[in-house]
């Protein structure tokens, strides 16, 4: 696991909690093995949400494992790659709002932050150039959709893959 950027946000108000985030390019979660690893390399730095890319797990689901951290994730029903995700405590786990599933390569959480104040993480995992045009300009229109259909949050962060 190279190293993350963890990005800290604190909204202007005493009674809002800090929110540690970090995006990662997980190359593969898609065994047993692979998150344990990813489970100890991740135990090393100070994170909320962990938002992940090519996380390559089919289907869409969300794991309450064993360490206490929860994963969700969203991915193809019938093949193992792309795949995006959300890796978290406990904490923000409970304070999960909603999930939205968007496709393999965008999903977003609706996070409580306090009484009257939410933010939205959308996670990404763009094709590259070698795609076709057609299938970039519908992650674009996928990824335009998730920030303008989804329930209105008070702070929305697009991280992820580009």
């Amino acid at each position: 696991m190279t190293p993350a950027t963890t990005t800290t946000m604190k909204i202007d108000s005493k009674s809002t909690p800090l929110l540690n985030f970090c995006t990662f390019n997980a190359r593969s979660l898609l065994d047993a093995g692979q998150l344990a690893d990813f489970e100890d390399q991740a135990a090393r730095i100070n994170f909320d949400v962990i938002g992940l890319s090519e996380v390559r797990r089919r289907g869409t689901a969300r794991l309450d494992l064993s360490s206490g951290y929860s994963l969700f994730y969203s991915g193809e029903s019938d093949q193992s790659r792309n795949s995006v995700g959300f890796y978290m405590t406990q904490n923000w786990t409970a304070r999960v709002l909603e999930f939205v599933p968007v496709s393999s390569r965008i999903a977003s959480v609706l996070l409580d932050l306090d009484s009257r104040k939410t933010i939205r993480l959308v996670q990404v995992y763009a094709p590259t150039t070698a795609y076709d045009d057609d299938v970039i300009e519908s992650f674009y229109e996928d990824l335009d959709g998730a920030i303008r259909g989804s329930s209105t949050a008070t702070h929305t962060i697009i991280m992820g893959d580009f």
